[in-house]
Order: structure tokens, then C-alpha cells, then sequence
């Protein structure tokens, strides 16, 4: 999930919503425009962890959440431009991700070069998803250069909608896509764009397919566990009564033992 949310101060209860009510496992957040001296704790969820990126509260800043239950490999963010980098463990494969932001005073190839370095040093075997406000609608010329980028590196861009509907001061309105998933290994079901009425961007929400490992019959691991229904109680009860427990009568009797192993089984 992407948004540009222009300010996550006065917003972060709704982020908290989207975690809470949606589950989803990626939310990543451009132009947060925090300063590095607000600490993390404000912004912490028990359920995710926290990737920052900072500029100043004036402007840019990225801000990430990712689920706990994924293993996460956090990379060294770049200090020339507002890029992260990091890679998930899910179903024991190894998913990349880079969130970036591309304010609109830098320039494209400076920037997707930089893009381009980020990526290089990954293995591209594996899962690719670079997203984020790039600044360069993909459907005009100002979007030829990320055209080129994904041509070259083998990436698609899942969105297909104006991501930034603005009207400006003359009454005209325009309808961007600058908020993209670039992706390769075919591995997007589909992106919706859903109004968001807290920003003038739109939420992109990306609906990954993701393999689930196939064994074969023979590889099958097994796992025996207990199930503690009432005849396994009785049976561990009576298989505690045949336990010879002088060791520790000195400090418990046997009977006491047992009534306090069925009041914790009956918890």
C-alpha cells in the first residue's frame, strides 16, 4: 500500500485505521515531513515494525511499516536522495522492496540513476517492488525517462489510474499518475487507486500473488503435537498419579501437585 500523505502529524490516527482494519502487510509513506528529532514512539504500531527516511518538517521524508511475522532486512537509507531499501522473508523467499520519493526540483536521470544502483546491488532474481511518488506521470513525456528505466530493467508499473487529480488557480483541472509499483517477475495480481481524503494523492493498494511453497508427498514433514481435549487430560492425570514424586515431598505433596496441574490445564 502507497500514499503521499503531505504530513503525517495531523494523520497518523488514520494510519493507525488502515493498519488496524486493513491487515496489510507493506504501507509505505511518502512526503511524512518529519525532522530526525521526533523520536519513533509516536509513531510506533505493536504489529509493525518502523522504517524512516527523514528531510526536515518542511517537506519529503519517508516513513514505512512492515508486519512483525516477516523477517526484515533493513538497508543503510541513501543520504543523497529519499530512498529505503529493504527485503521481507516471506514464504521463505526473499521479496526487495525500495520506497523512494523524487521531489519535483530533482532531476530524472540524476535521480533514476540512482535508482538504477539501488536495484543493482539486489538480487533481481528475486521479487522487486520499487514504489512511490516519482514526480513523472506515466502518462505523458514527463514519464518517458521512468518509461525508459523500467524498459531497461525489466520492471512493469501495476498503475493504470491518475493517482493526483489537482485543480489549479484557473480553474483546470489535471489528472497525474505520479504515485507508481514498478515490479518484475510478474508478481502483482492487480493495484487499485482509492480517493483518500486527507491528501491530494490517492491510496495505491497492490494485491500481490506470492508462491506458496509446493511439497512433494515424500517431503512432507511431520508434526506431532498434543491435543489437550478431556481424555488427554484424564490420561496425563492418571500418568502423573503413577509418578513417584519423593523428591519433592518435602516441598509439595503429591496430591496438592496434581490439583495445581489441573487448575492450570483448566485455564
Amino acid at each position: 500500500m502507497l500514499l503521499n500523505i503531505n504530513s503525517i502529524y495531523n494523520k497518523i490516527d488514520h494510519i493507525y485505521d488502515i493498519l488496524n482494519e486493513t491487515n496489510v502487510d507493506v504501507l509505505a509513506l511518502n512526503e511524512i515531513k518529519l525532522s530526525d528529532d521526533v523520536p519513533n514512539q509516536i509513531f510506533m504500531h505493536p504489529k509493525y515494525n518502523l522504517i524512516r527516511r527523514d528531510r526536515n518538517a518542511h517537506g519529503g521524508g519517508i516513513l514505512v511499516y512492515t508486519k512483525k511475522c516477516y523477517q526484515l532486512t533493513e538497508r543503510a537509507p541513501s543520504l543523497d536522495y529519499e530512498v529505503v531499501s529493504f527485503s521481507l522473508n516471506v514464504n521463505k523467499s526473499t521479496k526487495n522492496f525500495v520506497v523512494a520519493y523524487k521531489p519535483p526540483n530533482v532531476n530524472h536521470n540524476d535521480f533514476l540513476d540512482h535508482l538504477d544502483t539501488q536495484t543493482k546491488i539486489l538480487d533481481l532474481s528475486n521479487d522487486l517492488f520499487i514504489l512511490g511518488d516519482l514526480n513523472m506521470d506515466w502518462f505523458t513525456k514527463n514519464g518517458q525517462h521512468l518509461k525508459q528505466f523500467c524498459l531497461e530493467n525489466d520492471l512493469n508499473n501495476s498503475v493504470k489510474e491518475p493517482t493526483r487529480i489537482a485543480t489549479n488557480r484557473y480553474g483546470q483541472t489535471s489528472a497525474t499518475c505520479i504515485d507508481v509499483v514498478l515490479h518484475n517477475n510478474n508478481s502483482i495480481a492487480k493495484s487499485s487507486v482509492i480517493d483518500f481524503v486527507f491528501s491530494d494523492h490517492s491510496l495505491v493498494l497492490t494485491e500481490c500473488k506470492f508462491k506458496i511453497d509446493n511439497y512433494k508427498s515424500n517431503d512432507l514433514i511431520v508434526k506431532k503435537s498434543r491435543n489437550l481435549n478431556e481424555d488427554n487430560i484424564e490420561a496425563i492425570s492418571n500418568a502423573l498419579k503413577s509418578v513417584d514424586f519423593e523428591f519433592i515431598d518435602s516441598i509439595l505433596d503429591v496430591d496438592t501437585s496434581l490439583m495445581c496441574f489441573e487448575k492450570v490445564i483448566n485455564l
